[in-house]
Parts: structure tokens; sequence; C-alpha cells
């Protein structure tokens, strides 16, 4: 290690940012972020041990060449990790240093692509899913090289803007009935499929985006603050503050982060953190199908998502014998959620939803007692006319109260998975008799 480098380790500050190393030639040869530049970067010079290959995200040999040819450090602080996962992206981008295209090689990147629709939406792609999407894209954004930071940006710019983030089906049935779906009524959606919100200042809202996406957060903030001083003369005070809101937003946008992680945006303060919904999707007796379905944080968490197929022969129920009939909803919901629960390296859920009434309240009860598991279960039975519904509660669930609309999307969506997988089986037999 030379003296200047030396000098430059002891001068890094404790803050995020982004490190850019030199070599002899002065050519940018690795970029990378942190969350606290002097940790990050000086782990790059601590001797190699068991385990530092992980710990600086690289192959050994790799990250001892890497370092054998730094010979210069720079770098600039941000005021949070979203910025720096920003900043980072635009830099490689810019200068294609020789040791990230090497990181990008194996197609483990993912980009955050804005689609072409006539309301946009951002996604989260990896290379090998743009041929799987029947979507056009007008613009990509990164590579990121992690697919945590890129879910949390895109999760923090939908509670800062609003921003629609439903597929083009959903969005052609609520533009049709004109009536917005849930996330409209948390403040999750503007709800451009019933015109809650118009098009331009939609487009507005996208390019505000794009551009803190580009590294011109100055220029959003200037953005904001015009539409809010536009408001604010015409005394469009509601509309001011919002604004107002979203300048808070982005001027503290890690401690948004923060608030996110921690759970306590106000819209989220009832909702437990992890809910797992099940249904039974039943016609007939060889093709009965149980879902789950998991919210995280009050959204939908499709990569936790589970399909069970019904064994009438089942007879686990940790050791009692308890065959299932035809038409026995109960003794189903018993038997996936058996299954379930002997998967202890799966999160444990913080409330367990389930499709039914009474006898699918005590069946789930069972299925929890044979594991020794005390989690809050809220039954939900269609009501007497199949419109609206009852609520059948064991007693570590009856203090928590959840907003109608919300728990009719868990359901609907435990209820569009059963039902789809069920279809998928129906279809998989009748090709192949």
């Amino acid at each position: 290690m030379t003296t200047h480098i030396k000098t430059k380790l002891k001068e890094l500050p404790a803050s995020p940012g982004v490190y850019t190393y030199y070599d002899r030639n002065g050519d940018i040869i690795y970029i990378g972020k942190a969350s606290v530049l002097k940790n990050r970067v000086k782990s790059y010079f601590t001797p190699l041990r068991q385990g530092y290959a992980e710990q600086v995200g690289g192959h050994d040999a790799k990250t001892e060449k890497l370092v054998s040819e730094i010979m210069d450090i720079k770098w600039q602080t941000t005021s949070s990790v979203i910025e720096a996962v920003i900043l980072e992206s635009n830099l490689i981008k810019k200068y294609q240093p020789k040791y990230n295209i090497l990181d990008t090689d194996d197609k483990s990147f993912i980009q955050i692509a804005l689609t072409k629709e006539e309301y946009p939406r951002l996604l989260a792609l990896r290379p090998t899913d743009k041929n799987k999407i029947n979507i056009k894209i007008q613009k990509y954004f990164g590579p990121y090289t992690s697919a945590a930071s890129v879910h949390e940006i895109l999760s923090i710019f939908r509670r800062i803007f609003t921003l629609r983030d439903c597929a083009q089906n959903k969005f052609t049935k609520h533009n049709k009935k004109q009536i917005p779906c849930l996330f409209y009524s948390i403040n999750l959606c503007p709800a451009p499929c019933a015109n809650k919100i118009s098009k331009s200042d939609y487009l507005k809202i996208i390019k505000q985006m794009t551009d803190f996406l580009e590294g011109k957060k100055k220029r959003v903030i200037l953005s904001l603050r015009r539409q809010m001083e536009y408001f604010s003369v015409r005394q469009m005070y509601e509309n001011a503050a919002r604004i107002r809101n979203r300048i808070f937003a982005f001027e503290h946008i890690n401690d948004v982060a923060v608030i996110k992680r921690e759970r306590s945006l106000e819209q989220y303060k009832n909702i437990p953190h992890r809910i797992e919904a099940y249904d039974i999707s039943n016609i007939g007796k060889n093709f009965a199908v149980g879902s789950m379905v998991v919210f995280t944080g009050g959204e939908i968490d499709k990569a936790e998502y589970r399909k069970f197929k019904i064994n009438y022969k089942y007879t686990n129920f940790t050791n009692h014998t308890n065959k299932i009939k035809t038409q026995d909803d109960p003794g189903m919901i018993r038997q996936i959620l058996d299954r379930r629960l002997y998967h202890r390296e799966w999160l444990c859920p913080d409330l367990i939803l389930i499709d039914g009434g009474k006898g699918q309240l005590s069946a789930a009860l069972r299925a929890l007692k044979m594991h020794k598991l005390k989690i809050p279960v809220i039954a939900i039975a269609k009501g007497p006319t199949r419109k609206g519904f009852a609520l059948f509660k064991n007693s570590l669930a009856e203090k928590i109260t959840l907003d109608k609309n919300f728990i009719e999307h868990i359901r609907d969506e435990a209820h569009r998975f059963a039902i789809s997988y069920h279809r998928k089986l129906r279809s998989k037999s009748y090709k192949s008799s």
C-alpha cells in the first residue's frame, strides 16, 4: 500500500457516498457505493481472510488484482444511501470501468425500466426478464448491482409520488368501472384508471422521478417548489400541502427509507408486517388446490407466494390421522396449514387470514395447536347475500383492525391465485388425456 493510499484512507468520511478507484494511468477501474465510505473502502485494503471475498463482493483473486492496481481513490458523499445507489449507477454507465463490466458479465445486474404506456410505470427488470414481458419500454435506468436497493427505490417512489403500479389488465378493468383499487384509498396510487389525476399531472410525476434517477435531485426539488407556489397563489392549499410533503420527502429521502423499514407510515400503522392469506379452489376431487399469498408491509409480496395440491390421503397433521373428504374445506385448510407450518425456514406470519367461517377458523387453530404456535387468525366468511363479509377471530386477533377494502383485496388475491393454479392443473390434465 502506497503512502498516498494510506493518506486517502485516513481522509475518508463516515457518510454514504460513491468511491472511485484509479490505476497508474489515471483511468477509472472501479466505482462502488457505500453506506459508510470509511468502512467500505478500508475493507478492500484489509488482509484477506476467510469470508473476505463475500465481504468485499468479489472473488479473492479478482479483488487482489483490483487492489494491486489502485493508485488513487476519490469519492463523492451523498445525503442518503439511495442517492449513492443512483449516483453509482449513473457513473458506471458513463465511465464503464473494467472491473464493473466484469461484475455485470454474469447478467446478475438489474435495471429500472420506464414503460411506454399512456400512463407509464417503473419496473425492475433483469436482462433475462426482457424477453418474457410483452410491454414496450421507452427508457432504461441502471444497471444497478443490488436488486434490494432497486426495490427500495421503487417502494419509496410509490410513497412519495403515489405511482401507478398495476398490470395493464387490472388497469383496464378498473378503467371500465371507473372505480379505483385499494391502493388509491391508502395513498399508494393516484388512480389514473378512474381519472383521479389528469394525464398531464401524471406525466409530471413521471418526469420528476426519471430526473431523480438521472441524478438531478436539485431539478426535481425546483420543479416541485414551482408547483407548490402555483397552487398556493391560487389558494389550492390541499394540493400545495401535498407537494410540500413531496419536497420534504425528497430532502429527507434517507429518513423516508428508515420510516419504510420501521413500518411506521400512517397508512400502515394497523397493518401487521407479514400477512399470509389462504384460500381453497375445489371443483371435484381431482383438482382441489390451496393457495398462500403474502402481503409484506401492506404490499403484495409475490416472491413469497406458495401453492398446494390437496392430497386426499394426507394423514400427517402432526401424527394425527384425519383423511380429507370431498368438499371438506376445513380439512383442506388444516392440511395446507399443516404442510406450510412444517417449513420453519419460512418467515413466521404476524397474521393469518382464512377464506371461510367458523369451521375454517377452527381447522386453522387445530393446525397451529399441533405445531405449538400462537398466531392471530381471522376467518373471512361471505355475507348472507354473498356480498360483504363477516369476520371470525381467535383471541390473539381481537385487537387487530383492518380496513374493509384491504381485507377484500387480500381475500380476492388469495382467491385469484388459487383459481389460477386450479385452472392450470385442470388444463394440463385435459391436454394429457
